[in-house]
């Protein structure tokens, strides 16, 4: 009945209390199989295009509740969820920037979101961006994300080194929250170890130290990235100048709304 309701023709009163409804049900483990196997997530996805901002903002957390379930998480991929959320993320206009950002960090656990991520136009740039300026629990997703995107891929950790993310990374290594540190640090752990293979056929220094305890050298940092900061200014440029031709998908204006919490 609820996935009816989320259709076309329905009014917008009736998609608002549909997905309204979907995100209570959406709470409970036991309901995550079958509204994932529903048909409910394309729709819901499509709601974070053209649904108000109400039916937005219920659509996003519903989304995020789902994917909490793995066997959700391709369908979300598939259904387009991915190059919305890069937007939405872009535009920085969102009070739900943090759900948005943990909402792709669910869907890089695997290998179909994660490739998603990397070849979204704008996808790595602007969660270095969001690595930078973000707030602590949104740099924390950031940092867990990349930090995924890099472990699994060493072409993703080139992209990622490109967006000159090692001074937030050590930014965030030293003055995060727990778990945004442990990100970061895994992370420049993840490069160091990376440029010390190199180092057998350059005779190179390592990247960087991020030991647990040690001060980590911010000028080492910024002189190994230094190329990779005029690269990713470029890029985030060219990102900007392009997302208003993504701006038709996002035509009303949005309010900040109260996070549902489960």
């Amino acid at each position: 009945m609820f996935v009816e309701l989320l259709k076309a023709e329905s009014s917008r009163a009736s998609k608002e209390a549909a997905v309204a409804a979907l995100l209570t049900l959406s709470c409970l483990n036991e309901n995550k199989a079958c509204i994932g196997s529903s048909g409910a997530i394309p729709l819901l996805v499509q709601l974070l295009i053209s649904g108000s901002n109400q039916a937005r903002k219920d659509a996003l957390i519903t989304l995020y509740n789902l994917t909490i379930f793995l066997a959700n998480r391709p369908r979300v991929v598939r259904a387009g969820a991915i190059p919305i959320l890069v937007h939405l993320l872009s535009l920085r206009k969102l009070d739900l920037l943090e759900k948005c950002v943990a909402l792709l960090y669910n869907l890089s656990s695997i290998e179909e979101g994660r490739s998603t991520i990397a070849r979204t136009e704008g996808g790595v740039a602007v969660l270095a961006e969001i690595l930078e300026t973000g707030s602590i629990k949104e740099k924390e997703h950031a940092a867990a994300t990349l930090l995924l995107l890099c472990t699994n891929s060493s072409q993703h950790s080139q992209l990622v080194l490109r967006e000159g993310v090692i001074p937030a990374l050590v930014s965030l290594s030293v003055s995060g929250n727990p778990r945004g540190q442990d990100k970061a640090q895994k992370l420049l752990q993840h490069f160091r170890e990376q440029r010390q293979k190199d180092t057998v056929l350059s005779h190179s220094a390592p990247l960087i130290s991020c030991s647990q305890g040690e001060r980590l050298d911010f000028d080492e940092a910024m002189k190994k990235n230094g190329k990779k900061e005029e690269k990713k200014g470029e890029s985030r440029r060219m990102h900007k100048s392009r997302s208003g031709s993504l701006g038709f998908i996002w035509k009303s204006k949005v309010t900040t709304l109260p996070l549902y919490q489960c």
